[in-house]
């Protein structure tokens, strides 16, 4: 069956928008009241036929029975959806994951040529993560930690002398990775009128454009940049992005601020130029989490960190909630999802998630 006669069966199944769609949560209750705020549930009920919310991991029978006459699923992150278990639901028009990451135990290949959307909830964290992209920014240019570890002491007059203090504004700053997130924070960076250069190679100039960013190559924005953000999301091909080479290009006394995934630089050369002082830096996300106890970064005064709490938010997961719900009522009326990010093939097959397709 084409994706055409699919979405036509489904409209027509739903009378042409008078009835419900049947929404299958697959996930628990402690997760479906983090991300539906009362009044998304409310709404929800009235937009939709919903079995659910139930823990994951049970019967694989009792759900392909479920999904039978479902319109969409609803899942979280431990939840395999096979090629038997998409067989079983003829009607399935929609696939969520729940969170900001795509959905790992999804057969791709089934999905696309069933032409089954499939969404995941990354767009609810970029204005959290953002914000606090620019607090450490902030917290690290103006010396804002380091003064107040001193005024914590019994007798620290400062941190840094008043020699060294210097102004955030009118920096170049570098960001690497330009999705939704980036984005987001260059409009915060905006009132601090930077110089933004931007290094995504899969981003369209007339997007870098539209933010005034300036294209670059990685190696010329390390060079030039005062402060260098990475926010690209991890795939087989950026592994240790910034290795030892790439570290050294950074000016002296320019800040590198990991904030998507550690992922994307080699953890042992940057505690090492760390450690010689060759810059600053500022990090929510780590190889190993929880930060064990002894760590080299513990240790470091030119870094600050936080305990991976960027996008974590009440007010992300609720958006998160918002957003299914607003697309459960486009589903009502033979519409696709526009309020959630949508994974297409090329993206799938960037992270891994679609081989041989």
């Amino acid at each position: 069956m084409t994706a055409t006669e699919r979405r036509t069966r489904s409209q027509d199944a739903l009378g042409g928008g008078s009835a419900k769609p049947r929404v299958v949560l697959q996930i628990g209750h402690g997760k479906y009241e983090q991300i539906f705020a009362p009044q998304a549930r409310r709404r929800l009920a009235e937009l939709a036929d919903v079995t659910g919310p139930m823990a994951a991991g049970g019967d694989s029978a009792r759900l392909a029975a479920l999904l039978r006459e479902a319109d969409a699923l609803f899942v979280g992150g431990s939840v395999r959806v096979d090629r038997d278990l998409l067989e079983a639901a003829p009607r399935l028009r929609w696939i969520a994951a729940t969170w900001g990451a795509p959905a790992q135990l999804i057969d791709y290949s089934e999905v696309f040529r069933r032409g089954i959307t499939v969404t995941d909830g990354r767009r609810a964290f970029n204005r959290a993560v953002a914000e606090l992209a620019l607090g450490l920014y902030l917290a690290v240019a103006r010396d804002i930690v380091m003064h107040d570890r001193a005024l914590h002491t019994p007798d620290g007059a400062e941190g840094m002398p008043k020699e060294a203090n210097r102004e955030a504004s009118g920096r170049t700053i570098g960001i690497v990775g330009f999705g939704g997130i980036s984005q987001t924070l260059a409009r915060f960076l905006a009132p601090l009128e930077p110089r933004l250069l931007t290094y995504d190679p899969f981003v369209p100039e007339s997007v870098l454009a539209a933010h005034g960013a300036q294209p670059a190559s990685l190696e010329d924005l390390l060079r030039r940049s005062d402060a260098v953000f990475l926010l690209a999301r991890p795939n087989a091909q950026n592994k240790a992005l910034l290795g030892g080479a790439e570290l050294d290009l950074l000016k002296p006394d320019s800040i590198l601020l990991v904030i998507s995934r550690s992922w994307l630089v080699d953890e042992a050369a940057l505690i090492e130029r760390l450690q010689a002082g060759r810059f600053r830096a500022a990090m929510d996300v780590f190889d190993t989490e929880p930060l064990p106890a002894g760590h080299p970064y513990r240790a470091l005064p030119n870094v600050v960190l936080t305990p991976h709490r960027a996008g974590g938010t009440q007010e992300s997961y609720w958006r998160i909630g918002q957003a299914l719900v607003d697309d459960v009522a486009r589903l009502a009326h033979g519409q696709q999802p526009i309020h959630n990010a949508v994974i297409d093939t090329a993206s799938a097959r960037r992270q891994g998630l679609l081989t041989g397709v």
